[in-house]
């Protein structure tokens, strides 16, 4: 057990290592390099690092700006000193530098500077020429690119171990929060002691498996930690644990939605406290139940627990469940999801920044207002990734209006999400983006995009059966009757990604309503759920096209 918790041990042991990151936030790219390298560092160990302007609002009005990041360095044991010919012009940073030099004469307080866009400290005036004599790193290059090299020495330098990044899917709301608080003395009450100390340890080597997408080692881990505190602890209930394991099975695949959904009940009368975790988890699963107005109310009871602080996940299905209402979003939920934000200011990460930015789009895409929209479009930098669920939900909604000019300004946002996705969520973007060049009656996009699509997903019918449909009614390819005889020959177990049985029968149904053989295509329609004949229209609709003539 040692060797496999040797490097949560050295994070134990450096608990204190702390980190001040000084730059200046004038300019776009900067800003976005310094958000990436703070989420980085907090993945690694919570509140690693600290930069002025934080969500936390660390300053409170009336308080000097100077002296609170003169207290902040001298809590920090690396101080990181991003160099940009903005710094250089900056008094902020200059202070920083400044008190920065004049610890480390005094105690051991590392000094980094992180050298970006080709700058030099060769004829830099004071205090940053006082650098040049310190082991400069240089980090020039985009933001991921750059970003890692810098992640490592810091690392190295406090001796935690490093963690090569991994994608986070937001799969479940505040999953990998619930297995950090498992892992937190205050959070669960674990005493230090050799029992609860290895209690501990398989909590945090469960929240390491997950995080690296590791769901079996995870769900091993968690099961082994239920034994043992039912060895140790009988007839007492241990919230996070329980939390996480049922969370995890949904994960997995390996509970049914409404099962789990009663599981999670259990917990909640069992345990007489509990935070924002549970009822999300509760909301999450009514949402996929379909019962929004339970999971809208699941929501409203996770961010009254979550408190001031807004959790993009909990804003999110919030506004997903007032939006699958059709109900009207709350101004002031909009208005809070930028409204904790000042500009140029670092709040804990880049991803949760432009999660929030990106949610306020959806907010006013879906209440029509198209120049907001624009607005928000000219401040989300260029480079961003939208979130694969919110970039769905978008695209969706872009389907039901005729936005062009909007759509053209998102589209690139998407593509790129769409690259980097998890091969699901990079199948259901890129098949939205082809729906919506037809909306927008860009043909040749969208067949281009389905032929691609084609090639990547050889084996799902989809892009088979909807490239057919499209290449029919544009008089544009020939082979659409061989495309469909490919679509009719797959099996259920031949698709990748995979797909329900029901909307299975529904395309091989319309593949074979294309062919002219409708009496299997009724057949398939009548077990994917989708009536006779009568509901053709319907059908095509949602492939957005129009009713070929049949005999």
């Amino acid at each position: 057990m040692d060797v496999i918790y040797e490097d949560w041990n050295k994070k134990e042991v450096m608990g204190a290592a702390r980190v001040f990151v000084s730059f200046s936030g004038r300019d776009d790219a900067t800003r976005a390099f310094v958000m990436l390298l703070l989420q980085r560092l907090n993945e690694h160990q919570r509140d690693l690092a600290w930069m002025y302007g934080r969500i936390e609002k660390d300053i409170r009005a009336g308080d000097s700006i100077e002296e609170k990041c003169k207290e902040e360095i001298e809590r920090a044991s690396l101080f990181v000193a991003v160099v940009t010919p903005q710094a250089f012009g900056s008094f902020y940073t200059c202070c920083e530098v400044r008190y920065a030099l004049r610890l480390s004469r005094k105690r051991r307080l590392q000094i980094l500077p992180v050298l970006r866009e080709g700058v030099s400290l060769s004829s830099a005036a004071p205090p940053y020429d006082a650098l040049l004599a310190l082991k400069c790193l240089i980090a020039d290059g985009s933001e991921a690119e750059a970003v890692e090299p810098v992640v490592q020495e810091i690392l190295a330098r406090l001796r935690l171990h490093y963690q090569p990044p991994h994608e986070d899917l937001r799969q479940f709301p505040l999953l990998r929060r619930v297995f950090e608080e498992i892992g937190r003395t205050d959070a669960t009450g674990y005493a230090v002691s050799p029992v609860f100390d290895m209690l501990r340890r398989v909590g945090l080597a469960a929240g390491r498996a997950y995080r690296e997408r590791k769901l079996d080692e995870a769900a091993r881990q968690l099961n082994a930690l239920s034994v043992q505190l039912e060895l140790f602890f009988p007839n007492q209930q241990f919230y996070y644990p329980r939390l996480a394991h049922i969370i995890l099975t949904i994960e997995r695949g390996t509970e049914d939605v409404s099962q789990a959904l009663v599981r999670l009940s259990e917990v909640k009368d069992a345990c007489s406290t509990f935070d924002a975790n549970l009822p999300a988890a509760m909301g999450y699963l009514l949402q996929e139940m379909g019962r929004y107005d339970e999971a809208l109310a699941a929501y409203e009871e996770a961010a009254r627990l979550q408190g001031p602080e807004l959790d993009p996940d909990i804003s999110y299905n919030v506004i997903i469940s007032l939006i699958n209402l059709g109900r009207e979003i709350p101004s002031s939920l909009v208005n809070s999801l930028t409204g904790s934000f000042e500009e140029g200011l670092v709040t804990r990460g880049p991803d949760e920044f432009t999660r929030f930015l990106f949610l306020r789009l959806l907010c006013e895409q879906y209440m029509g207002n198209i120049q907001s929209c624009r607005d928000l479009l000219r401040i989300i930098p260029p480079e961003s990734v939208v979130p694969a669920d919110l970039g769905l939900k978008m695209l969706e909604l872009f389907e039901q209006t005729y936005e062009p000019a909007l759509f053209a300004a998102f589209e690139p946002y998407a593509r790129r999400a769409s690259s980097v996705a998890a091969e699901p969520q990079a199948f259901q973007l890129r098949h939205r983006l082809a729906r919506n060049y037809f909306a927008q009656y860009h043909w040749d996009a969208g067949l281009e995009e389905l032929g691609e699509m084609l090639v990547d997903f050889p084996t799902h019918p989809v892009p088979q059966v909807e490239l057919a449909l499209f290449q029919e009614l544009s008089g544009r390819g020939a082979d659409y009757k061989e495309l469909l005889r490919r679509a009719v020959a797959l099996k259920l177990t031949d698709v990748r990604p995979t797909m329900s049985e029901s909307d299975f029968d529904y395309y091989i149904g319309f593949a074979w309503w294309l062919m002219g053989d409708t009496a299997r295509a009724e057949v398939k329609f009548e077990e994917s759920g989708l009536l006779t004949k009568d509901h053709y229209a319907r059908i095509v609709r949602r492939l957005g096209g129009w009713v070929p003539s049949r005999s």
